[in-house]
């Protein structure tokens, strides 16, 4: 990816699969990466501990990511993490979003009405 400088990506579903291979590779392009997952945690941090072995930057977050409020925490604890959030990814369809985070709730947020 072209100028990885300090985005973000949030890899929902990112502790394994599709999803963590996105988050690997994310995070290989140069982007800091959270690892988003509902009831993974050990699979989740594992992955998030070998990106940061391989020189990435990661951590794992839980949420349930059809909770707006869920959502809005997982992009507060995001922003403590790394920095801010530009960049969103989901699972399986590997689409990714160039938003703000502020942007990015509010979408989540009419998507759950």
């Amino acid at each position: 990816m072209d100028n990885a400088n300090g985005k973000v990506a949030i890899i929902t579903g990112g502790s394994r699969g599709i999803g963590a291979a996105i988050a690997e590779r994310l995070a290989k392009d140069g982007l800091k990466v959270v690892i988003n997952y509902a009831g993974s945690t050990v699979e989740a941090e594992a992955l998030a501990g070998k990106i940061e072995r391989a020189g990435g930057r990661a951590t794992a977050a839980q949420a349930d990511v059809s909770d707006p409020a869920a959502v809005a925490r997982l992009f507060d604890a995001t922003d403590v993490a790394l920095a801010a959030s530009t960049c969103w990814s989901t699972t399986p369809a590997s689409c990714i979003w160039l938003l703000s985070a502020r942007v990015m709730t509010d979408c989540l947020t009419v998507m759950s009405r």
